[in-house]
């Protein structure tokens, strides 16, 4: 008795749209069903949120996208906008996000924004 068990690679980085046939291409060769795009941050990008969900409105039955948080406001220092995290996660679900990469708490980011995750910043 043989079982079909879905193959999915759960932790794909995707920068740019150039990067969109790359990993179609790469999903097929190695015969997954799916591929989860993480969206991380950084202090010169935002995140890689827009790719992510243009990869996922060509190809939804192939492609999860974890959004990643906007920082801006907090590089800034207040200078640019953006809505509170809250807001931001309820606005992600709503245009289709699957979960939420969070890698604030990764040695590197948590370096970068030097904000613990259980803090009022979080909150």
């Amino acid at each position: 008795m043989t079982t079909q068990t879905p193959l999915i690679d759960c932790h794909v980085h995707l920068s740019g749209l150039e990067g969109i046939p790359k990993l179609e291409a790469l999903r097929a060769h190695v015969g997954l069903d799916r591929m989860n795009l993480v969206c991380t941050m950084g202090r010169n990008h935002v995140n890689a949120n827009p790719a992510a969900f243009v990869a996922k409105a060509e190809a939804p039955d192939r492609f999860y996208v974890f959004a990643g948080l906007d920082h801006t406001a907090f590089f800034s220092a207040g200078e640019v906008a953006a809505p509170s995290l809250a807001e931001q996660v309820d606005r992600l679900r709503a245009v289709g996000a699957d979960g939420l990469k969070m890698i604030e708490n990764k040695p590197t980011a948590r370096k970068l924004l030097d904000i613990p995750v259980d803090g009022d910043y979080f909150a």
